[in-house]
């Protein structure tokens, strides 16, 4: 439906550790707090554990024209790792489950780790999904244009990474993902139409560089995180092929409760792409895009989201954006960029760490979408 396991992993991300906590310096002892206006008042998250963490959970309506109305519902814990490391962002763990009007389907977690004065950070995820959803197939005019295909992917899979810091603010490490996966098309063509059940297995490393001065919601710093994975069949993978991933977000709060961010983004598939790890339009790039009809070897956005803390706890988020789908750099031009732009609204549920909830819409070319999200988009 989006990336298929990995995008299912990442969905959990963001809704879980969108950023889990304070990203201070290991060089402090202690963090600065964003200003909070709902400082003070009572939390809403749960304490459990007998108050060592702090548990968010929400259901998660949703609808688009591609799927129909879904339900859904994510529960995220927040806690310390060690009660004795003050440096460290709050882990997290998290998970997830969704059914759709189409019968569309998914489950999954997520753990993120900080430990060792935030000297290690750990991910791991895993998703097992029944995806019912469309692509889009371009025909000349002559066999009476563009359609849509519908088509069924049954898959499971994971992910972990390590990293480890290297220098300043800059962490170093490693990572793997595994995804099987089966799609089957549903067109009636004189050939199989169902694709044989795949395995891809991919090893990489990954670089980050981090002086946001709260993961979960930034008022001022930088993230910028690149990593590339390479699939091979001497790790298990059936297809030979790369991807490439970079991103880059920056925040500043101008006054006091107006943050301006802006996230820039690419990702880029080579090699013997399978259908089921081309790049389409997700979560975060572009919002606004449900129907998969954009789906290619390579992905690139622009984007920038403006966030107002108007009363208490509550938040309005208006953003813009626009982007690429192609599959060459080459192939980048005015004719085909994709704009996107929408609003939200936001309520924070928790103050330490900062948690909000909340909801956007988006508007894409001739598409659009609400999104109930737990966290920011980026």
């Amino acid at each position: 439906m989006r990336r298929i396991v990995h995008a299912l992993v990442v969905t959990v991300m963001v809704m879980a550790a969108g950023g889990a906590a304070r990203a201070q310096s290991t060089e402090k002892s202690e963090g600065t707090a964003p200003s909070d206006t709902s400082s003070g008042e009572q939390d809403f998250g749960l304490e459990i554990f007998g108050g060592r963490a702090k548990l968010a959970a929400i259901p998660i309506p949703a609808y688009n024209e591609s799927i129909g109305w879904s339900i859904g519902l994510a529960v995220a814990a927040f806690y310390k790792a060690s009660s004795s490391d003050t440096i460290s962002p709050e882990s997290s763990t998290a998970v997830f489950g969704f059914y759709a009007e189409n019968k569309t389907w998914a489950a999954g977690f997520y753990q993120q780790l900080y430990l060792d004065e935030d000297r290690w950070r750990i991910k791991a995820g895993g998703a097992v999904a029944d995806i019912n959803f469309q692509t889009y197939l371009d025909l000349p005019e002559w066999l009476g244009g563009g359609t849509s295909i519908d088509y069924t992917t049954e898959t499971v899979g994971g992910l972990a990474e390590v990293s480890r810091l290297a220098w300043k603010r800059l962490y170093l490490g490693a990572k793997y993902r595994y995804m099987r996966s089966q799609t089957e098309f549903h067109v009636k063509l004189p050939i199989d139409a169902a694709l044989e059940k795949r395995t891809f297995s991919g090893l990489g490393l990954v670089a980050t560089w981090d002086t946001r001065d709260n993961i979960f919601y930034p008022l001022s710093g930088y993230h910028a995180n690149v990593w590339a994975l390479w699939n091979r069949d001497a790790i298990g993978s059936d297809r030979d092929y790369d991807i490439y991933w970079i991103e880059a977000s920056g925040f500043n709060e101008y006054r006091k409760g107006h943050v301006v961010a802006a996230r820039v983004h690419s990702r880029i598939a080579t090699g013997k792409v399978p259908f089921e790890d081309k790049s389409v339009f997700f979560y975060i790039d572009l919002r606004g895009y449900t129907d998969g009809r954009y789906r290619a070897d390579q992905r690139h956005t622009l984007q920038a989201e403006y966030r107002w803390n108007f009363y208490r706890r509550f938040f309005a988020v208006g953003f813009g954006g626009f982007g690429w789908s192609v599959d060459e750099v080459s192939e980048i031009s005015w004719d085909g960029i994709l704009p996107s732009a929408g609003i939200g609204l936001r309520w924070r549920m928790i103050s330490d760490p900062p948690v909000n909830i909340g909801f956007d819409y988006a508007w894409g070319r001739d598409d659009g979408a609400f999104y109930f999200r737990i966290g920011e988009a980026f």
